[in-house]
């Protein structure tokens, strides 16, 4: 209901406006009822009420086809993982490739290791002779003076057995790259204006070399030496100030023909059994090369020489 003076709205049954403070007497109450009814007539004279709507049941709808139109195109897949796990892939693959390329390697290396050690030993089955049966060369001192007569024997062909190989003057020695052989060898106490110093003597080589390798071979000076007493002593090649018939500190064996120079060794004089050796040295970690010896000695000849 509404108050009769300010208008306003007040709760039905209220004794006062909560708003002017006029008193609300019953008549008032029935006045104002008959007001407000009045005025919901005339309001619904002017506006009708709407006819209410039939409760029956709606007409059915067509359902909506859900299949994809044609020619529609379907989403893109994403293929993020992919790169990544390829990478995963190359990170385990690489070094198992690896590591089994080095064990097939190293197989296949052992393997003819094996097979070259099998045929160097049918090959030389019957090739007995060995480092302790090169104690000296008196064996071929027929007692005459001349240098030929000493070293007067059949001259071999020496290679490796069991990693090395032992000859005399005058054999030929069969390295990987190259063949040499010592031609002659002088014991004196000078040559060429170099003397020994006091308590030692020289030895003086001539040696030929031949390249087999097919390429050429750099050489050194330093790559002859010269060992007595079982290894415990050693000297390098020394060089007179006039050199004549030398070979040089560094030089390379040509792919044809031969090469032929002189190597000294300042040695101690008490002994008289010494070995030239040469070894062969490959970059390779499973390929270990042989080494050569050639046997020479003092005693193969009386009294000193000139080459």
């Amino acid at each position: 209901m509404f108050c009769a003076v300010c208008g306003k709205k007040i709760a039905d049954g209220a004794l006062m406006c909560s708003y002017c403070g006029t008193s609300v007497n019953m008549k008032t109450r029935e006045e104002v009822a008959k007001q407000e009814q009045a005025m919901l007539e005339v309001s619904h004279a002017q506006n009708p009420p709407a006819p209410q709507e039939s409760r029956t049941a709606p007409a059915a709808q067509p359902v909506r086809s859900q299949a994809v139109p044609v020619g529609k195109p379907e989403k893109k897949r994403r293929y993020g993982w992919v790169i990544p796990l390829v990478i995963c892939v190359a990170f385990v693959a690489i070094p198992a490739c690896t590591l089994l390329y080095q064990m097939v390697y190293r197989y296949v290396q052992s393997s003819m290791t094996d097979f070259s050690d099998t045929m160097d030993a049918i090959y030389w089955e019957d090739y007995d002779d060995d480092w302790d049966s090169y104690d000296s060369l008196d064996e071929y001192d027929d007692g005459d003076s001349s240098w030929e007569d000493g070293y007067d024997r059949p001259k071999e062909d020496i290679y490796a057995e069991d990693g090395y190989g032992i000859g005399y003057v005058g054999d030929c020695m069969h390295t990987y790259w190259f063949d040499f052989t010592v031609n002659n060898v002088l014991f004196c106490d000078s040559f060429q204006g170099f003397t020994a110093k006091e308590g030692y003597q020289l030895i003086v080589l001539d040696l030929t070399l031949e390249n087999t390798f097919g390429d050429e071979v750099p050489m050194f000076d330093t790559d002859f030496w010269v060992e007595w007493d079982n290894e415990e002593g050693y000297a390098f090649p020394v060089m007179p100030q006039a050199a004549e018939g030398f070979l040089p500190e560094q030089y390379r064996l040509p792919v044809e023909g031969e090469t032929e120079g002189l190597l000294m060794y300042e040695v101690p004089e008490e002994y008289n059994d010494f070995l030239l050796l040469f070894e062969e040295e490959f970059e390779s970690d499973t390929w270990e090369g042989a080494w050569f010896g050639v046997y020479l000695s003092a005693d193969t000849v009386s009294g000193r020489n000139s080459l």
